[in-house]
């Protein structure tokens, strides 16, 4: 399977090329200090605000008014290649879901302002110490922080530019506002719902239930004989409260009975708006089980306002089609400054199962990965994993929490440009029980710190029994959110096929990077593409197994 066309190169490539040497050159030179703080995790978190006010000059035009207006959501759209214009001094205020602990606001790249942020408290917004008359006009080309004096409990922001002289940047690109809280991980979208549903739900997440019109809103039974009145019982709606932008990951989230996959059951996401979802039916694989079914969506396919979810059966001629759905939720994962995580490997086997991976990046600290496990052989002469991020992003220091000191030698390296770049190994006795930090050296500059991945290297330290429980890389996003594309497939999530027969769902992102929407292909034949939506079926014949015994 593959994606064919050509896709927009970024105007930045060859600058980011000659940053990427001039990183690699820099960070070989110098030092970043491991700093252990026991049971405290240093690193703070994005809270990402759901709605925003805009006060502009009653001197402008209404026409122009309108215009700061518009464009005031692309300061927290998570793409620094947009940017919010004030032609006159305006305020954005910007309210979150519940007060938050601010201490920092970021800044992507030069702006023609200078910035002042300013606190509710009770009523009346107050200065931050630290975060007043901001001069933005000559910042670089990167993310930049500004710290509060001391951090500051709000349920509102409000910020205020004043238009500056000097530079050439034309507006401001984008906003992050940072608090103390500690990011909390989430592996999967399973554990996300579980999560979300239970005692201690994660800050970053958010749940959306969706309803239908019967009496039994949270239920409806699909058969292959419905018409429209049937139809639409079993359309299910839920408001999104915010802009579908700001998700790292959402995912489709119901309970089924009558079939045993999500390939089986015909959903249709917003059928009647032009950014659509439309997928599954087949293979029909009858079945008396309720199982709960979690599919990666595309976010760019929801709305802010009133969403919908269609279930039915593909065909009339399905006679044994027939389902039952209930409890259909969305549930959606924030940008939390330290989710950009997409893919972890190692290079070694877990032999015996007993040692995964992904029990860096699950968000328990009861579970692990060690480098160096005693009941299985150690295959790599130097014990690795590697995080693979969503897009390029400015590193802020990565955390690792381990379950006791570690022998030998620890070696961090990051990605940029395609290009690994070695940070010096560090010393397993710098380490100890709890969590580790390693910030980025002050001397690489900000716009040389923007990373595609990073991994962790061990060395020198056979027969420790120390695990590493968790992993977090802090940062913020550079350039378009869905750049690079990326192909995102919810199944088969384990190699499942029928027969001779194997289904393909998932997405695309982005489906039109601006020169036109996506080919794909699959098993060698284009795929029809409706708003990314993977959606096809493919049998051994089609790829080249037609010798291959049937299952």
């Amino acid at each position: 399977m593959g994606i064919r066309g050509k896709w927009l190169r970024a105007k930045r490539g060859a600058w980011i090329c000659a940053a990427g040497a001039f990183a690699a050159a820099v960070i070989v030179a110098v030092y970043a200090a491991v700093v252990p703080t026991g049971q405290t995790l240093p690193a703070g978190s994005k809270a990402t605000p759901f709605a925003l006010t805009v006060f502009s000059s009653p001197s402008l035009p209404p026409e122009v008014q309108a215009q700061e207006a518009a464009t005031a959501p692309l300061l927290f759209d998570r793409d620094t290649t947009t940017q919010h214009v004030a032609f006159d001094v305006s305020s954005v205020q910007a309210a979150f879901e519940s007060p938050q602990s601010v201490s920092a606001i970021k800044i992507f790249g030069p702006a023609p302002y200078l910035l002042s942020v300013k606190a509710d408290a009770g009523g009346s917004f107050q200065s931050i110490a630290g975060l007043e008359n901001l001069n933005l006009t000559a910042l670089p080309a990167a993310w930049n922080t500004f710290t509060a004096a001391a951090p500051v409990t709000t349920g509102k922001i409000l910020l205020t530019l004043t238009p500056a002289t000097g530079g050439s940047a034309s507006g401001l690109n984008e906003v992050e506002l940072w608090t103390t809280a500690a990011p909390v991980t989430v592996k999967s979208g399973a554990a996300l719902l579980a999560q979300l549903l239970g005692p201690t739900p994660p800050p970053q997440g958010r749940a959306y239930t969706a309803l239908n019109s019967s009496a039994t809103p949270t239920t409806a039974v699909v058969t292959p004989n419905d018409n429209s009145q049937t139809l639409a019982t079993n359309t299910f709606k839920f408001t999104l409260d915010r802009d579908p932008a700001h998700f790292v990951r959402v995912y489709l989230t119901y309970e089924q009975f009558g079939q045993g996959s999500l390939v089986s059951v015909r959903r249709l996401i917003n059928a009647s708006q032009p950014a659509t979802s439309q997928a599954g039916g087949s293979p029909i694989l009858p079945n008396s089980v309720w199982s709960t079914q979690v599919e990666r969506i595309n976010p760019a396919v929801l709305i802010r306002g009133i969403n919908t979810i269609q279930f039915k059966v593909l065909s009339s001629s399905f006679t044994n089609g027939g389902f039952t759905v209930r409890n259909v939720r969305v549930v959606g994962e924030l940008d939390d400054g330290a989710n950009t995580i997409e893919t972890i490997s190692a290079n070694q086997p877990d032999a015996l199962g007993n040692n995964p991976v992904e029990a860096l990046y699950d968000g328990d600290l009861a579970t692990g990965w060690q480098p160096y496990p005693a009941d299985q052989p150690i295959e790599a002469v130097a014990p690795s994993v590697e995080f693979v991020f969503r897009r390029p992003t400015q590193m802020e220091a990565v955390s690792l929490y381990l379950s006791a000191p570690i022998a030998g030698q620890v070696q961090l390296s990051v990605k940029q440009a395609g290009v690994w770049s070695d940070f010096p190994a560090e010393a397993g006795v710098a380490f100890d029980t709890g969590w580790n930090t390693i910030s980025v050296p002050a001397t690489v500059p900000p716009e040389s710190r923007a990373y595609e991945g990073a991994r962790l290297t061990f060395s020198g330290g056979s027969g420790s029994s120390a695990e590493v429980r968790e992993f977090l890389f802090v940062g913020s996003g550079v350039g378009g959110r869905t750049v690079p594309p990326k192909i995102f497939i919810a199944f088969p999530d384990a190699g499942q096929f029928y027969g001779r027969v194997g289904y393909v769902q998932g997405f695309v992102e982005p489906w039109n990077n601006g020169s036109g929407n996506a080919t794909m292909t699959l098993g060698g034949q284009t795929l029809v593409q409706v708003s990314g939506t993977i959606d096809g079926v493919r049998n051994k014949d089609n790829v080249g197994l037609a010798a291959q015994a049937d299952s």
